[in-house]
């Protein structure tokens, strides 16, 4: 395909974020018009996974296209292996002439694994892949909420104090380069909401203030009485009266339901930062999350678990090239199909 003829490609990416938590999938609740509006004018996937429901390792294979158990990417094995990393959509896209960036929790380490045995070489700012991009503002680790206490976000911190509206805005200082260079551009931007702490942005206290959550209809000990024994002695289990019991079931449901509501606002921005430099009638956006959440469901706080929750999430395609919009489309898909759409979409072939 033409360089001309390639579409630009957006991928969103959020963190720990459960399937149902928008308003289009139906929670009577969820402040999430950007998520809507971006469902409504493309195709939602309604049986889309994540292959193994933890950050690291679904990043891995989110860019690489392979199962963890080939990536061999996550906390207790340690970082991707630079020849391995190669095989990334980053690079191949980079390769094909396309203006790559990244913004945001990178989430694992590119390096030798042998340099280290400690399961979370991936904070380590000198494993970041910072140059096989054109463009980088990510971070390594889980990242920091407090946007100044991100080093290459902290020039932000006055104007944007939480990391995921930094995060939103500086997506425009990217497309600026992008038109620079002539370039069809992918920029992948990857947010640490809704993950823990939940340390939603200040401005949006005053949401939900006065909600009260319903329950998922497996909560608690009553939606865990089909499981196995076993399956009680994990931190799922143990960790649950302390995030998503009782006492704390409503104010942990707030706090998530913000930050959520922050990565829409964080949406909005982008969008709008396409629509001032038009660009939008020639951008592919795709939408997921890296994991799903169980918010109690089972009595389990977390993910980790293959279950339902943990592993299915939300995932939205829209491609303003095609006509219609609001598809919703039954089909299986999972996190390993990401990297060869993302290549589809820019004409390049398979790689074996």
């Amino acid at each position: 395909m033409p360089t001309s003829q390639r579409p630009n490609i957006l991928f969103v990416l959020t963190d720990d974020q459960a399937y149902w938590t928008t308003g289009y999938n139906g929670h009577p609740l969820a402040c999430t018009p950007e998520m809507d509006r971006l469902a409504a004018e493309g195709v939602v996937l309604d049986r889309h996974y994540d292959t193994t429901p933890i950050c690291m390792a679904s990043r891995a294979t989110i860019a690489t296209g392979l199962y963890e158990y080939r990536t061999g990417t996550n906390f207790e094995h340690g970082q991707m292996e630079p020849e391995l990393f190669q095989r990334s959509y980053h690079v191949w896209l980079r390769q094909a002439g396309y203006f790559t960036g990244f913004i945001g929790k990178f989430g694992f380490g590119v390096g030798d694994s042998s340099d280290s045995g400690a399961p979370h070489v991936y904070d380590d700012e000198s494993l970041m892949p910072a140059d096989q991009f054109d463009w980088w503002r990510g971070q390594p680790g889980q990242s920091h909420y407090k946007t100044a206490q991100n080093p290459n976000m902290a020039y932000l911190a006055e104007e944007f104090p939480h990391l995921t509206r930094a995060n939103g805005h500086v997506a425009g200082e990217f497309l600026d380069r992008a038109q620079e260079s002539g370039k069809p551009f992918c920029l992948s931007v990857s947010l640490k909401a809704p993950h823990g702490p939940l340390t939603p942005d200040p401005i949006f206290d005053e949401l939900y203030a006065e909600d009260e959550f319903p329950k998922p209809r497996n909560y608690g000990e009553a939606g865990a009485a089909h499981l196995a024994p076993h399956i009680r002695t994990g931190r799922q289990w143990k960790q649950f009266e302390k995030t998503y019991g009782p006492s704390h079931f409503t104010e942990t449901y707030r706090k998530y339901f913000r930050l959520i509501h922050g990565v829409d606002v964080a949406l909005g921005m982008v969008r709008q930062a396409l629509e001032e430099r038009g660009l939008t009638d020639n951008t592919v956006i795709v939408f997921t999350s890296d994991n799903g959440f169980f918010c109690g469901s089972h009595h389990f706080t977390g993910k980790c678990l293959t279950y339902e929750e943990s592993s299915r999430v939300p995932m939205v395609i829209y491609d303003p090239r095609q006509p219609g919009g609001g598809i919703r489309c039954q089909q299986l898909s999972a996190n390993t199909d990401i990297m060869p759409t993302l290549l589809d979409f820019a004409g390049l072939p398979m790689p074996e």
